[in-house]
């Protein structure tokens, strides 16, 4: 991240320009944290979001929706008194600190024109939102602080507004470039980013490296660049010049996790990570605090669901390991119905008492020793073992049944396992959650009913040949969308021996290229535990030809009549597919 008092400089600017003039309409405060000021100008409506969380403490425009309580919290009722229908004159920022303030006007009880102030300050777990009356004084605070939480500045009702603690660090705008860099170079024995970090104000470590990757490609000790300085002198200068350009708001991710933003272009991940340019530095903030949120949202409740499904399949592995071992050692079965036949075959040459009988197997031909319990008469001991006989042929076809549905329960939680490591949303992770709770996997919390599983619609897509192709996004959507959706002269599409989404290509009755049919394999492929690898084999058939197995669990099929075709998943291919 890099909400740094240089990005919070560029930031201020954009809201001078979008918001100065305008009027206060209305104030919700969706959470303990969180305001939302309505304002209205002749252009219209606009939504400022303000957040004192520790970890998303930010000032921006928002298109966002939020839900709000159903009784405003006391805070917002004072806000709502004081601030409704003030007109903003402006917004300043002092020095390169991480805080903006509003600067209002509004009518007092006299219907005298009085100046208010909101301070937004954005410092990490320091954050807060401060209202201010026209002396100065704190009307109010979303976080209290006292003299128990911080012996340097406390944040309460009726007391004197005091600044963060200014720190003694060089503006960039107004401190000569030569006088920069010899700060820096006397820290000579450190790393030069973390030099920059001590000696420029308001500059965040992502700026830090950044200016050592411009000017030497990398981070590097101070005392390597002390001859070469005139390379860092640059680097600064251009850093000048895009504080005072128009911004070129950034943002780089990592799949659809968001890594880092700023005003200006990030080099010094190179091609590792993805990019994304936005038109203003708000949208960039909602952008990212909204990847931010659901990523981690996937982390935490997929984190969850993993370790759910790691454990079940440990357990079961364990228990077919055993039964197993049981079937293994109830194969000899045969052996005991022979030891019972011969004994009655012999029965009036045995004796009692003894502890083998010694007799002729018909079955070789040879003579066999039995064994025998010295307690029990030659008719008991055949008795005996033809209850073992019967025994172990009864456990061979419970153990077969219990192997069968231990492998299938396996497989099914191999599948959601594949199903999680490919979700996107936090959406798609809640589904698979509901689907593991009706099948028995998750325990429901004592006095809640679960609700029934939201239908989550298929990712859908578009040939070159404009024909649709969709794909199931769990196991229940992929049921819905084979057996429901499709017709059945539609192409139903699937990796071959492999995990992956039931995929369909809808051919409305026309004949479909080759071209659409090797779009859609490429789309089921990547869609698929095999997204990685080339040269997927994909099995096709028509729809009429694929049949539910006779199984609880969902997305279980068997199909026939199916070809084969070989494709390589290609993600840049599937996005321009992607509908």
């Amino acid at each position: 991240m890099a909400l740094d008092g240089l990005f919070t400089y560029k930031l201020c600017a954009e809201l001078r320009e979008s918001l100065i003039a305008s009027r206060v309409e209305k104030i919700y405060q969706p959470s303990k944290e969180e305001l939302v000021f309505v304002m209205r100008s002749k252009q219209g409506a606009k939504k400022l979001y303000m957040s004192a969380r520790a970890d998303s403490a930010r000032m921006h425009l928002t298109e966002k929706s939020f839900i709000n309580p159903s009784n405003p919290p006391m805070l917002c009722m004072l806000l709502r008194k004081r601030f409704t229908s003030a007109w903003l004159d402006d917004i300043t920022q002092a020095g390169f600190e991480r805080a903006l303030t509003l600067h209002f006007s509004a009518l007092n009880d006299f219907g005298d024109r009085v100046p208010l102030k909101i301070v937004c300050e954005m410092m990490g777990r320091y954050s807060n939102i401060i209202f201010l009356d026209d002396n100065n004084l704190i009307i109010d605070s979303v976080k209290r602080v006292g003299s128990s939480k911080s012996s340097v500045r406390e944040i309460l009702p009726g007391q004197a507004y005091l600044p963060p603690p200014a720190q003694d660090k060089a503006d960039i705008l107004k401190t000569d470039e030569d006088k920069i860099i010899s700060n820096i170079i006397s820290h000579r024995n450190i790393l030069l980013s973390r030099a920059i970090l001590k000696v420029i104000q308001g500059i965040s470590p992502l700026r830090c490296m950044e200016l050592c990757v411009e000017a030497y490609g990398e981070d590097k000790p101070v005392y390597e660049i002390e001859k070469d300085s005139d390379r860092l002198y640059q680097a600064i200068v251009q850093l000048k010049k895009d504080l005072l350009l128009p911004p070129q708001p950034c943002l780089v991710f990592d799949e659809n996790k968001p890594v880092a933003f700023s005003f200006t272009q990030i080099l010094q991940y190179g091609e590792l990570l993805q990019k994304t340019e936005y038109a203003c530095l708000s949208d960039l903030l909602d952008a990212y605090y909204a990847g931010k949120s659901a990523a981690q949202k996937r982390t935490q409740v997929g984190g969850e669901l993993f370790k759910l499904v790691g454990s079940n399949m440990d357990k079961i592995s364990r228990k077919l390991a055993l039964q197993k071992k049981e079937l293994k050692e109830s194969e000899d079965s045969e052996k005991y119905k022979v030891y019972g036949e011969l004994i009655n075959a012999n029965l009036y040459t045995l004796e009692s008492g003894v502890s083998r009988y010694h007799v002729l197997n018909y079955y070789t031909g040879e003579m066999e020793d039995i064994p025998a319990d010295i307690l029990l008469s030659p008719s008991e001991n055949a008795n005996k073992y033809y209850k073992e006989y019967r025994k172990k042929q009864n456990a061979k076809v419970f153990l077969e049944e219990q192997i069968r549905l231990g492998n299938e329960q396996l497989d099914y939680l191999e599948s959601v396992l594949d199903l999680l490591e490919r979700a996107e949303t936090p959406g798609e992770i809640l589904a698979i959650k509901r689907e593991l709770a009706l099948q028995g996997y998750v325990k429901a919390k004592p006095g809640k009913r679960d609700k029934a599983p939201g239908e989550m619609k298929p990712l859908c897509f578009e040939t070159s040949g404009g024909f649709s192709v969709m794909v199931g996004r769990n196991n229940m959507a992929n049921d819905t969308l084979t057996f429901k959706t499709a017709g059945g002269n539609d192409i139903w599409l699937h990796t071959k021996n492999v995990h992956g989404s039931h995929t369909v290509l809808f051919t409305n009755g026309k004949s479909v290229s080759e071209e659409d049919l090797i779009e859609a394999a490429g789309i089921c492929a990547y869609y698929s535990k095999a997204r990685e690898s080339s040269n997927v084999p994909v099995d096709y058939t028509a729809i009429k030809f694929v049949k539910r197995q006779p199984s609880k669990i969902p997305g279980r099929v068997f199909y026939t009549s199916y070809k084969t075709v070989y494709v390589t998943p290609d993600k840049d291919t599937i996005e321009k597919l992607k509908k």
